[in-house]
């Protein structure tokens, strides 16, 4: 009976614990595949989540490249308004050396824009992606460098996307194989305390029982 009385509160303890963490395989001996497998679906949500937060980070950069190559449309524009000045027969020698280093002024800060747009102390746009020969062909390359980070970006929110799904996906199946359900639990931890409070009244009464009839014997013997 003492044997049979130690099994049973196992089990009343399982269901309490099961109630009081909210996962029904708390350890190996619960359900050793479950916990396994479990085990591996919250370690792809982790990795799931360091993705995400990866992708969302790359984002950022591309936020800030952004930023930088519409600083260069300006810089180009204001180079464009600088050349068809520069077209002016009105404008003498002084006019045309002043209109000359305003231009180089405006590339150098187009160039700048390249060299120190930073994140997390790295270059955002990589040298050689911007072509400074001439107006023409910066605005041409900005035009295309913008429009592959814009692509990246649209394709980086996708990738979110797609591991915010399959977090919510995994963390269901996590919780159909590994959360408690309270209800059930509940009522299995009433039963088996119950049947705990019987058995260990049922003994109680066995042994006084007994004891009446050693003593009884002893009794008649004395």
């Amino acid at each position: 009976m003492a044997i049979s009385g130690i099994s049973r509160i196992s089990d009343s303890s399982k269901y309490y614990q099961q109630l009081s963490s909210g996962k029904k395989i708390n350890s190996a001996k619960d359900d050793a595949a479950g916990l396994a497998i479990s085990q591996k679906m919250e370690t792809q949500i982790r990795e799931e989540q360091a993705r995400e937060q990866s992708y969302k980070m790359s984002q950022a950069m591309s936020n800030v490249a952004d930023a930088a190559y519409a600083g260069m449309n300006s810089y180009i524009s204001d180079l464009t308004a600088n050349e068809v000045r520069q077209g002016n027969e009105l404008f003498d020698s002084d006019d045309m050396a002043a209109l000359t280093a305003e231009a180089e002024a405006l590339t150098g800060g187009a160039e700048a824009l390249q060299a120190e747009t930073v994140f997390n102390e790295k270059q955002v746009i990589a040298d050689g992606t911007v072509d400074f020969s001439s107006t023409d062909a910066m605005a041409a390359s900005v035009g295309f460098a913008r429009a592959v980070n814009g692509a990246h970006y649209n394709a980086l929110s996708h990738r979110i996307n797609n591991s915010g799904i399959s977090q919510i996906n995994t963390t269901a199946s996590l919780s159909t194989i590994s959360d408690t359900e309270m209800g059930e639990a509940s009522v299995n931890w009433k039963k088996e305390t119950a049947l705990e409070r019987y058995r260990a009244e049922l003994q109680h009464k066995r042994q006084v029982e007994q004891e009446k009839r050693a003593n009884g014997l002893f009794t008649t013997i004395g």
